[in-house]
């Protein structure tokens, strides 16, 4: 069965050829699927993939955030004595913490966590190794005018 609908990570567009014999067998031949839900059984079928996919991200991000955890630890430990988090000032230090420049090349929490998450996916798909990120407990940004208690 040919295409004509080669995909960047796909170039032989097996997942396209499969998804078309499997759907013809499931829904007829005339069936298209439509992640935009244009129908009904398509935005149930978007809904379903949504909780299916809120379940995979839960599981997978409690490994892949595992290596940031000393930041918000070290963030929770140096906050005032007044902390809480009924207070909007609590909050935002949080939100600090993972902004701050955590890494070398100035590099926050959430920038380098997407690389993170690209390089498992590439391991995923069979990548020889899988570098993870270590944090040397030293924020890098001396002089950013964020206010988060370093040690002392």
């Amino acid at each position: 069965m040919g295409t004509t609908c080669p995909c960047e990570n796909d170039p032989s567009s097996v997942e396209a050829v499969a998804a078309r014999y499997y759907w013809s067998r499931l829904k007829g031949k005339d069936f298209r699927r439509d992640t935009s839900g244009g129908d009904r059984f398509n935005a149930l079928l978007n809904y379903g993939y949504g909780i299916l996919r809120n379940h995979g991200i839960r599981a997978v991000l409690s490994d892949l955030m595992e290596p940031f955890r000393p930041i918000i630890d070290h963030a929770v430990v140096h906050l005032p004595p007044y902390s809480s988090l009924k207070k909007p000032e609590t909050k935002r230090l949080l939100a600090l913490a993972c902004a701050r420049p955590v890494f070398e090349g100035a590099s926050s929490v959430a920038i380098e966590f997407e690389k993170l998450a690209s390089r498992f996916g590439l391991f995923v798909e069979g990548a020889p190794k899988f570098q993870v990120p270590a944090w040397d407990g030293t924020f890098k940004d001396a002089d950013s005018g964020i206010e988060l208690p370093d040690d002392e």
